[in-house]
C-alpha cells in the first residue's frame, strides 16, 4: 500500500525534471558558433566528464573550470578598459562572446546535474 501512495510522488518529481531538460534544451544559442579559447574547452571537457560519470569530484573540477573562466574574463575587461576606438569595440565583443559562452557552459552544468538527479530518482524507484 505505501508504494501505491509514492508513486504519484515520485512520478510528479520526474515530470518536473522532465520539463526543466525540456526547458534546457529549448535554451540554445541558435546557429551562432560558440567561441573558443583554452579555459572554454577546459570547462566544456569538465562538464563531459560530469555528465558520464555524476561524481563529487567531477563536480569540483567542473567549478575550477569555471574559476578559470571567470580569470579569462576579468583579465579581457582589464584589457578592455586599456583600449579605444575599434580595438576597444572588437575587445568588448569579445568579452561578449565569451560571457555568453561561459552562461551557456553554466546551463549545460545545470542540465547535467538534472539528469543526474533524474537519473537517481529513476534508480531509487526500482
Amino acid at each position: 500500500m505505501n508504494n501505491i501512495a509514492a508513486q504519484p510522488k515520485n512520478l510528479g518529481l520526474i515530470f518536473l525534471l522532465l520539463g526543466f531538460g525540456i526547458f534546457f534544451s529549448a535554451c540554445g544559442s541558435g546557429d551562432k558558433p560558440p567561441i573558443k579559447t583554452v579555459e572554454t574547452e577546459s570547462a566544456q571537457r569538465a562538464i563531459d566528464g560530469y555528465e558520464s560519470k555524476p561524481t563529487d569530484e567531477a563536480k569540483v573540477k567542473v567549478e575550477q573550470a569555471f574559476n578559470e573562466l571567470d580569470g579569462e574574463i576579468k583579465e579581457l575587461e582589464v584589457r578592455v578598459e586599456k583600449v579605444t576606438g575599434d580595438t576597444r569595440a572588437e575587445a568588448n565583443k569579445k568579452l561578449s562572446d565569451l560571457k555568453a559562452r561561459k552562461n551557456e557552459l553554466r546551463m549545460d552544468f545545470t542540465e547535467a546535474k538534472f539528469k543526474a538527479l533524474a537519473d537517481d530518482i529513476k534508480n531509487s524507484v526500482r
